[in-house]
């Protein structure tokens, strides 16, 4: 499906194997989040919290998909490492300030003990598409080590990620989601990782997109000059407020649809920020 590859048969389908117990859960949990998502009055919402969440590009609506091409944010509609970091740092964060009001010795390990289920329970529900596998393994191993009080460089659990991606998938270095996803984090973790704040955010997003842009006019002939703007506005309201709310929405959403509801409301508002940007920089530029 992913190189685009259609086969077609004719015959009796035999069922040679049963699927095993976390397939079967897996495939319930996104029936059951499509289903939730479905019932939204917000089709242009839904339909983003659909890419954002369960890695679905086809849910999501044309007008949207080309407002966020537009302004080289593509990259939000799949299931980027980003949504996987944004999604654990916010379980952890919140986690580790309960705990800490709880009174407990150590409240950072206990952020980390939520965070770690949570982000496999994410990556899962995507149907482990490669960024998520590479940014899931990345946080698994940085959860793992404050568990064991042991600190980790960041490049070289990047290039762990790496190998582990390759053995994998042999031939996936020459597809361009790999290209990008690890271009991407490579240069942030460089070149972007020293600033905090503002400052960093504008730094993080400038650096992004002049690693990736090579790539982007390679492999699809276009380049987008909004891009650094658009990044610093638009990604982390997307991987820290909407991936999160979306995942708690679906979560609780059979006793109270608030949550997902607001949700749908925030992916129209990203939306409609995603166009005005990709009509004031004028659209991605053919290269």
């Amino acid at each position: 499906g992913r190189r685009g590859i259609v086969a077609r048969s004719r015959g009796p389908l035999v069922l040679v194997e049963p699927a095993g117990a976390l397939a079967e859960a897996v495939t319930r949990a996104r029936a059951g989040a499509r289903l939730r998502l479905d019932a939204l009055d917000r089709r242009t919402g839904a339909g983003l919290l659909g890419g954002l969440l369960l890695g679905d590009r086809a849910r999501v609506p044309e007008a949207a998909r080309r407002a966020l091409e537009a302004t080289g944010t593509a990259h939000l509609l799949a299931v980027s490492g980003l949504h996987v970091g944004g999604l654990a740092w916010v379980v952890a964060f919140l986690v580790t300030a309960l705990a800490r009001r709880a009174g407990a010795v150590d409240p950072g390990w206990w952020g980390a003990v939520a965070a770690a289920p949570a982000t496999l329970a994410f990556v899962a529900l995507a149907q482990f598409p490669l960024s998520a596998c590479r940014a899931g393994l990345m946080v698994g191993l940085v959860l793992a080590g404050r568990l064991l009080g042991r600190r980790a460089d960041p490049l070289d659990l990047l290039g762990l990620a790496a190998l582990v991606v390759m053995a994998a998938v042999p031939g996936v270095a020459a597809e361009p989601g790999f290209q990008l996803s690890f271009c991407a984090v490579g240069a942030l973790l460089a070149l972007g990782g020293r600033q905090r704040g503002l400052r960093g955010a504008v730094l993080a997003a400038v650096v992004a997109s002049a690693a990736t842009a090579p790539l982007q006019a390679w492999h699809f002939g276009t380049f987008s000059p909004i891009a650094p703007l658009a990044n610093v506005l638009l990604t982390p309201f997307a991987s820290v407020l909407l991936v999160p709310l979306g995942a708690l929405g679906l979560l609780v959403a059979p006793w109270w649809g608030g949550p997902l509801g607001l949700a749908a409301a925030l992916a129209d508002g990203l939306v409609a920020l995603a166009d005005a940007l990709a009509t004031a920089g004028g659209g991605a530029w053919i290269v």
